[in-house]
Parts: structure tokens; sequence; C-alpha cells
């Protein structure tokens, strides 16, 4: 009895499910749903790029920053005027060696002053250029045979050059050994890793 007072009221609702089926309403309700999905995708992306556009220019804000602050503990200008171009770099490690091997003809170097302290300027070994925008990063090694007790005055001829000629440089590690295994002569051969640093242009 039941079943059969529900029948009326499902019967129609039935009736008009097919209608709507056979009108190609429930295409179109199928193509809107379809749509309304693509709609929400691609207001995700749009989120997605605008998050990427914020944090680009806050990571833009970042390196700007580092930028000025390692300018500023360089003495690195970073006026235009001071730029070089790739070609001009060599013409300036150039000069900057030619200035130390100068510095080390110095009577301070030569052991007159005292005879445990002195260098002599053996080679220099090129190494790698790197870019690291708006900065040209150039590495070279500064090759030295003495004694030890030169080395802390020798380290503030390359700051003064360095500051003469407006030229950032950074040292790296300082590598020492004995010249003979066999004698102990007190004298060692020095590696002077250095890294200058440029404007490029």
């Amino acid at each position: 009895m039941t079943r059969i007072r529900f029948l009326p009221l499902f019967l129609p609702l039935l009736l008009l499910a097919f209608s709507f089926w056979k009108a190609g309403l429930h295409t179109l309700y199928v193509e809107a749903q379809a749509v309304e999905r693509r709609a929400v995708a691609a207001q995700s992306r749009l989120d997605t790029l605008q998050a990427l556009s914020v944090a680009s220019r806050i990571d833009s804000q970042k390196y700007e920053n580092l930028v000025l602050e390692f300018s500023e503990l360089t003495g690195l200008p970073l006026d235009s005027e001071y730029a070089v171009s790739k070609g001009e770099v060599s013409a300036q490690v150039a000069r900057f060696v030619d200035a130390v091997v100068e510095g080390l003809h110095d009577e301070e170097f030569a052991g007159l002053v005292d005879e445990r302290a002195y260098l002599l300027f053996q080679s220099v070994t090129p190494g790698q250029r790197q870019v690291v925008e708006p900065f040209l990063l150039v590495d070279f090694e500064l090759n030295l045979k003495g004694r030890f007790f030169a080395v802390p005055r020798f380290l503030s001829l390359l700051s003064r050059i360095a500051a003469d000629q407006r030229c950032a440089i950074s040292i790296g590690v300082l590598e020492v050994a004995r010249v003979s295994e066999l004698a102990n002569t007190g004298e060692l051969v020095v590696t002077l890793p250095l890294r200058a640093y440029f404007l490029e242009r």
C-alpha cells in the first residue's frame, strides 16, 4: 500500500528527469560543469602565477639588497663609469700583478731589512672567470717563494695595491709547503689564490 502511494510522486520525477535528458538539458548541464571546472583550474593557475610574481619581486629586491651590501663591503662602486668589459678585465688583472711584482722588489721583501723575511715572485696561474650579475669574478693564483715571516707584510701590500687600483680582491686559503723535503732551509713555496671582482659592462 505504501509503495503505491509513493509511485505517483516518484513517477513524475522520473518523467521530468527523462524529459530533461531528452531535451538535451543534461548535455548542457555536463558542459556547464566542465566549463566551471576549467574556470576553477584557470583561477588556480592565475593565483599561482600571481604568487610567483610577488615572490619573484621579493627575491629580486633581496638580490638587489645583497648586491648593494656586497658593493659596500668590497668598495666596488656600482656606477657604470667603473664598469669594464671582459677584455679590459685581463688588462686590469695584469696591472695588479705587475704592481705586486714591483712591490716585491722593495727592500722589505728582498731580505735586506730582515733576512728571515723575504719573498720572490715565481709565477701567476690564471683561473676561471664567472659572471654573477652584475659582477665578473676572475680567479688567479700568485706563486711565491720565500720565508713565512714576510707573508703578513705581503698581505698588507696586496691590500694597498687593491685600494690604489680600486680593484676589489678577496684572498682564498693560503697554501704553504717546504721547498725541499730533504733540507730544512726554512724556504717555502707559497700559493695564494685570489679573486678579483669587477662590475661588468
